[in-house]
């Protein structure tokens, strides 16, 4: 009879630990999501402005600024709406933001081209946003996700 409580207990404690396992979670899984998170908006972001930069023409450069604008929304959107894993709340608003921002500049920025002409003549752009984007990428870089600044084109 002893034996059989003794089986009984260490089942139900085999059970109870297992059971707690599944639930609760794990700390490390929760950050490695959301740096998946953080690296797909990054990834992104990135082909968005490689494609700008293949552009052939004004117009086409203009239409890829546009486009842009979207993809990049479209990916502050769904960072925005991923898991955010503890104690990276303000970086994500601030990271999702930027982007934002950073959509509306090139929208901006396209449109102004269609009116201003001239303006192709300009040296090179700078956006705030990008600045900022990068700015948060570097430092979630210094507090464990592995995730590399925007490359210049």
């Amino acid at each position: 009879m002893r034996l059989r409580k003794t089986f009984a207990v260490a089942t139900l404690l085999v059970a109870l630990i297992a059971g707690g396992a599944a639930c609760g979670g794990d700390d490390s899984d929760e950050l490695e999501d959301y740096e998946a998170s953080v690296v797909d908006t990054r990834n992104r972001v990135e082909v968005a402005f490689a494609n700008i930069s293949e552009a052939q023409t004004r117009a086409d450069f203009s239409k890829r600024m546009e486009e842009a604008s979207v993809r990049i929304e479209r990916a502050a959107d769904d960072l925005g709406e991923a898991e955010v894993a503890e104690g990276f709340e303000d970086e994500t608003d601030k990271l999702t933001k930027a982007l934002r921002g950073l959509a509306r500049d090139l929208e901006a920025t396209a449109e102004q081209f269609r009116l201003t002409p001239e303006l192709f003549n300009t040296a090179g752009l700078n956006f705030e946003g990008w600045t900022t984007a990068n700015q948060i990428f570097t430092s979630l870089g210094k507090q464990g996700i592995e995730v590399r600044p925007l490359d210049k084109h």
